[in-house]
């Protein structure tokens, strides 16, 4: 039913837009077509995955791309589910993590909101994304000696794990490391990074003070990041989690 409003919508926004076209040329008048469908739509904001497009329903953790539509702005300011402001540029980045408020596997919906400024006025642009919420759950041990990654050879049953990076989230970007070096056992990977590969990525100069103070503080620009195969049609996913201390889980590196 949703997805017949939204068409019903945008098939009465382009109606509405053809309408104001053709009477601005009867009075005469020359204006931009994107001028028009700002004033009929407002400003959009586009989402899609990073790697698999414009889809109903993404996954929790799924790197999206986010950018707003005919805007040229040198600076915006990006928030998520109404969180904590994050400065970037008309396209932006952003992964919404697993809630654990939410019962797994359940639909959730989410909030994107951009402000910016055109021309001498200040604007806001709002969206509306679904993702369905499922962990891919990844133990993370840090300490003075580097980074160590535990994570699930599988995903969601149908996807395959093939690499993992350091991810530092910046300017509402992931810059991602090269892919870490890695071992594995029959259910899962262990990748290793070393103190100058944390340093380098997330932008300290001091990789080992860096490492010790992380331990049960953490850091919102510390991510890391996992690419995936799906199993039947090769489809490419990626998956972004926020670095944190070693949680109370059992490992399952075994």
């Amino acid at each position: 039913m949703g997805a017949h409003v939204t068409v019903l919508r945008e098939n009465l926004g382009k109606l509405a837009a053809f309408a104001v076209a053709v009477l601005l040329i009867i009075l005469g008048l020359t204006i931009n077509l994107n001028t028009i469908k700002s004033w009929v739509f407002g400003t959009r904001i586009i989402v899609s995955s990073a790697t698999r497009g414009q889809i109903e329903e993404y996954l929790a953790g799924e790197v999206l791309k986010l950018s707003l539509d005919g805007v040229q702005s040198s600076r915006v300011i990006w928030e998520f589910d109404e969180g904590q402001p994050v400065v970037g540029a008309v396209e932006a980045q952003y992964a919404f993590p697993f809630d654990r408020k939410t019962p797994t596997g359940q639909a959730r919906d989410h909030r994107v909101d951009a402000f910016f400024k055109s021309g001498d006025l200040y604007k806001t642009a709002s969206a509306i994304l679904r993702t369905r919420n499922v962990n891919y759950t990844v133990t993370a041990g840090v300490s003075e000696s580097g980074i160590v990654l535990n994570a699930p050879k599988a995903f969601e049953s149908e996807w395959s794990l093939k690499s993992g990076s350091l991810t530092n989230f910046v300017s509402g970007k992931f810059i991602r490391s090269d892919p870490l070096t890695s071992s594995s056992t029959a259910r899962a990977v262990q990748f290793v990074a070393t103190p100058n590969q944390a340093k380098d990525t997330f932008g300290y100069t001091d990789a080992t003070r860096f490492l010790a103070g992380f331990v049960g503080v953490g850091d919102q620009r510390a991510w890391t990041s996992y690419d995936f195969i799906n199993k039947v049609t090769g489809a490419k996913l990626t998956i972004a989690k926020l670095l944190e201390p070693e949680s109370q889980n059992e490992s399952i590196y075994k």
